[in-house]
């Protein structure tokens, strides 16, 4: 009996160890490269301005809870992949709690963006009040690459 709790212990511990290096591998935005049809999204996120921003900041959701599954969704994903049985039509949802964690709706409350190549003249005050809420809008609805 004791052989068999030792056992289970080692490979318990041995299971924890390799989920904690699959995490931390995981975290690195080169990793979500490895899979071909992620390219143009990995291409799109070095090129943009949050690329000093790992993908699982925003991906996965601003709580421990949320980082835990994310990584086990990821991890589905994977053996979806490896099985052949994925979906390469993409569709993640980025909360707007996880905007508004670097990006405060102060700071948008006032400020006129300019779009210089339409001349265009843009202010946030609209999308980010309560009277919109009820209408499900999202960041996500215009920032989406």
């Amino acid at each position: 009996m004791k052989k068999f709790t030792f056992i289970s212990l080692f490979f318990f511990l041995l299971l924890f160890y390799l989920s904690i290096i699959f995490f931390k591998i995981a975290d690195n935005p080169d990793f979500c490269s490895n899979c071909h049809f992620m390219k143009p999204y990995y291409d799109n996120w070095v090129s943009s301005s949050h690329n000093t921003v790992p993908c699982y900041k925003c991906h996965y959701g601003p709580t421990f809870k949320d980082y835990i599954g994310g990584k086990f969704r990821l991890l589905s994903e994977i053996l979806r992949y490896s099985a052949g049985f994925y979906s390469r039509e993409i569709k993640t949802k980025v909360k707007d709690e996880v905007c508004l964690s670097c990006h405060k709706k102060e700071e948008f409350l006032e400020k006129e963006i300019k779009f210089t190549e339409k001349g265009i003249s843009f202010n946030h005050i609209f999308h980010l009040n309560d009277k919109i809420d009820n209408l499900n809008f999202k960041c996500q609805n215009c920032h989406s690459e």
